[in-house]
């Protein structure tokens, strides 16, 4: 029993200590942003293809960087959050059938995971840096509304789709108070540049986040 509650004891001190190591280089952060979408959004569902475009829209982030000790060189890891609207067509690709358009709208959300790694150009007050990132994306079941000839209102849905892709990022860090720092980015991301169907076009996108960063 004793021996245990050593291990124990020898275990949460190790965590803490390494913990207390690598939080000297850690900051966190939350963000807000805009995010605009290039180009239509793809996606099928049996027989038919829906494409639309996306309005610009919002999203929130979490992020986590840590600078390896003694480089200017840093690891990312972050989470978004994209409420996407917009409008466009369904159309039917199979030929026995009617291929007229019908117009609908587009509610969904797309949840992405950042893995990337940034460069500082210069480590002081302000710090610009450039980065890439690998991003793991999907996009959630799409709601879509539309009206039938007789007026009435129909709701479908279009199911998820992952994709995997590729961002360069810019901005700069600003510590305008011990611990805490605002952080302004510009992303540039192709979404689905892994994955992708023969249906699909690339999408791209781009967004501006500003994000308070805290020191742990």
């Amino acid at each position: 029993m004793r021996k245990s509650i050593k291990r124990f004891l020898y275990i949460i001190t190790f965590f803490f200590l390494s913990l207390h190591v690598f939080s000297q280089n850690l900051i966190v952060g939350f963000g807000w942003g805009l995010i605009s979408f290039q180009n239509n959004v793809i996606e099928k569902s049996g027989n038919t293809l829906l494409s639309y475009k996306v309005e610009s829209d919002y999203h929130y982030s979490f992020f986590l960087k840590y600078i390896i000790p003694g480089t200017q060189i840093r690891f990312k890891g972050g989470y978004y959050h994209s409420e996407i609207k917009g409008a466009g067509i369904i159309t039917n690709t199979n030929p026995s059938e009617t291929r007229v358009p019908t117009n609908v709208r587009v509610d969904n959300r797309l949840k992405s995971l950042i893995l990337g790694i940034e460069y500082l150009w210069i480590k002081g007050k302000f710090k610009p840096y450039v980065g890439l990132d690998m991003l793991f994306g999907a996009f959630d079941d799409a709601d879509i509304f539309y009206e039938d000839k007789s007026g009435e209102s129909i709701h479908k849905i279009y199911p998820s789709e992952t994709r995997v892709g590729l961002g360069l990022s810019g901005g700069i860090g600003y510590n305008f108070f011990p611990g805490i720092e605002l952080d302004i980015n510009l992303h540039y991301g192709v979404l689905n540049l892994l994955g992708k169907k023969d249906y699909e076009d690339n999408i791209t996108a781009i967004d501006l986040t500003v994000s308070i960063m805290f020191g742990i």
